[in-house]
């Protein structure tokens, strides 16, 4: 997989503890991780195969619809669960082709 932007780490201590261990892993399963600080940016990333894949785990619903809907008209997969929290999502969007290989981020 090259390359694929997770999500960033929030400013809580648990945050952190729950995204640095994905994080390692996600890091040693691929050539070059990047972190970009805008999903819609990222989304479109995937869409046009700049990015194999975007990982996120605790982001607004806002910060993703289109950019989810855009993935699946380009053929690629767009994958979401709420989380608690309003409106709150993790999410895992990719080319299709790697989808099966990305771990859910807790």
């Amino acid at each position: 997989m090259y390359p694929l932007s997770p999500s960033a780490f929030a400013k809580s201590r648990t945050s952190l503890e729950h995204a640095l261990p994905y994080f390692i892993w996600l890091s040693r399963q691929v050539r070059k991780v990047r972190m970009m600080g805008s999903a819609a940016l990222a989304l479109a990333y995937v869409a046009t195969g700049r990015f194999d894949a975007y990982v996120e785990r605790g982001i607004n619903l806002w910060d993703i619809a289109a950019g989810g809907l855009i993935i699946e008209c380009a053929g690629g997969k767009f994958w979401r669960e709420p989380i608690r929290g309003r409106h709150r999502f993790r999410m895992i969007a990719s080319n299709g082709l790697l989808h099966s290989r990305l771990r859910t981020p807790e």
